[in-house]
């Protein structure tokens, strides 16, 4: 019985655990794409603002992937690329 609950407690930790990676995973995810946009686009764009609202929005699993797919196409590249590469799929993270 007891092996019985110290896995049980494990497979929580380990769930709680996934669950924090993915939640750090958007985050980041977010500040890189919010980042990118006032970089290439608006000097003025309000980072913090946008961090948080795609933050928000990330409890949407089909929203936290498009932040994710955004975050993958713009990774690396300059503004001219990103924007033509990415910027299909970054209108659904900022504006």
């Amino acid at each position: 019985m007891k092996s019985i609950a110290s896995c049980l407690s494990l497979g929580f930790v380990a769930l709680i655990s996934f669950a924090s990676c993915d939640a750090i995973d958007v985050l980041t995810d977010c500040q890189n794409v919010c980042d990118k946009y006032q970089d290439c686009f608006d000097p003025e764009f309000d980072v913090s603002e946008c961090r948080n609202r795609c933050q928000e929005n990330a409890d949407d699993s089909a929203f936290a992937d498009d932040v994710s797919t955004c975050e993958n196409c713009i990774d690396g590249k300059d503004c001219v690329e990103g924007a033509f590469d990415c910027g299909a799929l970054c209108g659904q993270v900022v504006p």
